[in-house]
């Protein structure tokens, strides 16, 4: 195993936000690091911090991280997130060719439909999180 320098992103996600008024959106594209990164996430409470997510789940075919990943996804609904829909880099790099918009990328409401692993979710979080999580956030400050 090699070792490289980095930064704790959950850490970091925590001192950056520091008030409902802090809207987030991360754009996640961490070939083989994001079902990791995501998971600190949720065991240090701080999935719930962002407001939208974008995820490239690029690791569906590895079996050896395939109950992880899994994990993951079922906890963005656990954590008070809906899955709006999905969309593949390969429709949206033909529409940018075209110098089209993304609303013009095909959008698929069925993870089973896609084959390729280079897929993106698109998660948003539910109204009826936000305002209690900051309830509590202050109270324990």
């Amino acid at each position: 195993m090699k070792q490289i320098d980095a930064i704790d992103f959950s850490s970091w996600l925590a001192r950056l936000v520091k008030s409902n008024q802090t809207k987030i959106y991360i754009k996640m594209s961490m070939p083989g690091a994001e079902v990791p990164v995501l998971e600190k996430m949720i065991l240090d409470n701080t999935l719930e911090l962002v407001d939208k997510y974008e995820v490239e789940w690029s690791d569906r075919g590895n079996p050896d991280i395939s109950a992880l990943r899994i994990y993951v996804q079922l906890m963005f609904d656990n954590r008070g997130f809906d899955c709006l829909y999905y969309t593949r880099l390969e429709d949206a790099r033909n529409i940018f060719k075209t110098n089209g918009k993304f609303s013009n990328v095909d959008k698929y409401y069925d993870w089973k439909v896609i084959n390729e692993s280079d897929t993106y979710a698109h998660y948003s979080q539910r109204p009826d999180v936000i305002e209690p999580l900051y309830k509590s956030k202050q109270e324990n400050n």
